[in-house]
């Protein structure tokens, strides 16, 4: 099967009416990361970890309210959401 170029599918694209304020409410997202700005500065720290999983680890021991940013990161509504840990040795 062969595959389709980028530039190819991209030309094939008709243009909209629609912008991106369509789609995306702009307003709502700057708000939403206005109030959890310092929680994704933590969790920005994570960034090069050589250890990851114990790094955060860490951080959401000190400051749990790094875990409220993550429903937005991960795009969902809910503001539960299911982690299942593993046992630390």
């Amino acid at each position: 099967m062969a595959r389709r170029k980028f530039d190819d599918w991209l030309k094939t694209l008709r243009a909209s009416i629609s912008s991106y304020k369509y789609y995306t409410d702009f307003e709502k997202v700057y708000a939403n990361v206005d109030n959890i700005k310092k929680e994704l500065f933590l969790l920005y720290s994570l960034i090069g970890s050589k250890d990851i999983e114990k790094d955060f680890r860490e951080l959401v021991t000190e400051y749990p309210k790094c875990l409220n940013a993550i429903p937005i990161l991960i795009a969902i509504r809910d503001k539960k959401i299911f982690a299942k840990m593993k046992k630390v040795k």
